[in-house]
């Protein structure tokens, strides 16, 4: 059996020693206790990780009364939070799981003594490892192999594992595309044999599992999987997109862009989504994301790519540098080139003096204070002007200049 130094570990240490401090009290108590879940897998594979989750056999009670201050965070699973340090652990108690409703959330959940049969009961081999406070590893379905191999491959029987939870299905592709593996031939079998069961889910855990995979180095390969896959048509919402096949470009500019709200965008297009904000309704977005994504698409709508310097310039002070950099990268995901080129757009960013409304040296109510008027649109219409001014080096931002052109430019409205 392989025996590991868990000092090597790439996480804070703080977190390791809070974890075997939870680990050490629990066994000077007659309970078993091992690390278990991702922060096994990413030991192996020399990955950060952020947290540590231990399985013991000790009941969720009995875990409260060890320890000074825990949090119930999920007791119908047996999960109790430990906080070391003002170190968060979570503390699960062994269990299995029986009759699935939903095709995703048990029906009976049965605490037991037996760390395999904990391990067995879930989702991928890699995913079903434990070590022990002394760095031994326990690996009764062979998830070292398979990390050695660059495996996905199921706990036991792929077919019962989906028939379970569909998002498992989900979650193949999210784990073969972060860590770059192949999915083992069974498991893939029993994915395209089950993928009918993916309508069950919610709308909320599929973008979470298409979150991370963005956050994927080669978040192509999994876009090119769902489609491979025809799971698209499958899932909730999504299914309602008409979709177009990918080129080869739109799968590489996955890869070269990290941000996210753009990468929402590409498969907007994908899906020939026209309307952005009931499309970000339908999948839960929040109102900042919403907002984010509607105007990068309406700066692509309006064409920004055959705008002038000084167009392209009030453009990126209406709407700022992250929002037009994502209208560009529109118009080469579907253009595969662009007349303006990022560095172009860079230039004409870092050109500017100043960059937003704030630095300028007046405001809305100077601008009353001197003209008079009654508040209306008139003064969003003067500041923008002043900007436009000042930004690109035609007025100097000194107060006097600016109350000067204001009155200026307000007479132009009359």
């Amino acid at each position: 059996m392989a025996r590991f130094d868990l000092t090597s570990s790439k996480i804070e240490p703080k977190h390791l020693f809070a974890a075997q401090t939870v680990m050490g009290k629990l066994e000077q108590q007659g309970f078993q206790a091992y690390i278990v879940g991702g922060f096994v897998r990413d030991f192996i594979l020399q990955h950060r990780s952020k947290d540590i989750d231990i399985a013991t056999d000790a009941r969720p009670d009995q875990v409260i009364s060890l320890f000074n201050r825990t949090a119930p965070t999920g007791l119908q699973h047996g999960t109790v939070t430990v906080i070391i340090d003002e170190i968060p652990i979570e503390v699960t108690t062994f269990r299995v799981e029986k009759d699935y409703n939903d095709h995703r959330h048990p029906s009976v959940v049965q605490f037991v003594n037996s760390l395999e049969a904990d391990l067995s009961r879930r989702d991928f081999t890699i995913n079903a490892m434990a070590i022990s406070i002394d760095g031994e590893l326990y690996d009764p379905f062979g998830g070292e192999d398979d990390l050695r191999r660059g495996l996905i491959r199921a706990v036991g029987d792929a077919e019962q594992r989906f028939l379970e939870d569909a998002l498992r299905m989900i979650r193949a592709i999210r784990f073969a595309t972060k860590l770059k593996f192949n999915i083992d031939s069974s498991t893939e079998r029993a994915l395209l044999n089950h993928r009918s069961l993916c309508q069950h889910l919610s709308i909320e855990r599929i973008v979470a599992e298409l979150e991370k995979i963005w956050d994927s180095e080669y978040s192509s390969s999994g876009i090119q999987r769902f489609v491979n896959y025809h799971l698209w048509k499958r899932l909730p919402v999504f299914s309602c997109w008409n979709w177009i096949e990918p080129t080869v470009h739109q799968y590489q500019m996955f890869d070269l862009n990290g941000d996210r709200i753009t990468k929402w965008l590409f498969l907007f297009l994908l899906g020939n989504q026209s309307d952005i904000i009931i499309s970000c309704q339908n999948l839960h977005f929040s109102n900042q994301d919403t907002n984010e994504c509607l105007q990068a698409f309406v700066c692509y709508q309006l064409g920004v790519e055959n705008l002038d310097e000084e167009s392209i310039i009030r453009m990126l002070l209406k709407y700022g540098f992250q929002t037009v950099k994502r209208a560009f990268y529109l118009i080469q995901f579907m253009q595969c080139s662009s007349t303006t080129s990022m560095e172009r757009l860079e230039h004409l960013w870092n050109r500017l003096i100043i960059h937003h409304l704030k630095e300028l040296t007046i405001n809305g109510n100077d601008l009353l204070s001197i003209t008079y008027r009654s508040p209306g649109p008139w003064i969003a219409k003067t500041l923008e002007e002043l900007l436009f001014l000042v930004a690109s080096g035609k007025l100097p931002n000194h107060r006097q200049n600016l109350l000067e052109e204001g009155r200026r430019i307000v007479k132009t409205f009359t």
